[in-house]
């Protein structure tokens, strides 16, 4: 379920356990549960933070395109400090259709104001590379685990820095 919305998720887990509630009625519950975890145990991939902050330094607009729905993804910056970072974000319940389509990143760049060839998203999940792919951007996937590279594909790295986004920039 990696990378999927959480209506997709949520359905994902309806078809398996009986009597789960409606998405809408469980949302509560789990979000409860869900946001005192990331205010307890949210622990951020400092390559990430540090590609983030360098890019952002060298007056690189980056923006978080997450399948989350608005207030989670608010909650998980809020808790890693970083709300102020991202010069664009763009929640899954903001668009459409979720990752595996474009919409996400489509939105992102909109709202960056520039043409989805010209950016570079960063991955973690076979959805969101797809979803990536889709907009006509370049894509740098992150293998956090050894057994998630085969699924990334050829965009596979193991370490984000901001010399692999900038690499893949000057691939298009």
């Amino acid at each position: 379920t990696r990378g999927r919305s959480y209506a997709e998720v949520h359905a994902h887990f309806a078809e398996r356990i009986e009597g789960l509630p409606d998405a809408a009625a469980f949302w509560p519950r789990f979000s409860g549960t869900l946001f005192e975890l990331l205010e307890s145990e949210l622990t951020p991939f400092d390559d990430a933070i540090a590609t983030a902050r360098q890019l952002d330094a060298r007056g690189i607009p980056v923006a978080i395109a997450s399948s989350s729905p608005r207030e989670r993804l608010d909650r998980t910056l809020r808790a890693a400090g970083l709300e102020e970072l991202f010069h664009v974000t763009v929640a899954g319940d903001e668009v459409e259709r979720g990752k595996p389509a474009p919409d996400l990143f489509l939105a992102a760049a909109r709202r960056l104001g520039v043409p989805p060839e010209d950016c570079v998203a960063v991955e973690d999940s076979p959805p969101g590379v797809e979803s990536a792919l889709a907009a006509g951007m370049t894509v740098v996937a992150v293998a956090r685990a050894p057994e998630h590279r085969d699924a990334l594909g050829a965009h596979a790295v193991d370490e984000l820095t901001a010399a692999v986004v900038e690499a893949a920039a000057r691939r298009r």
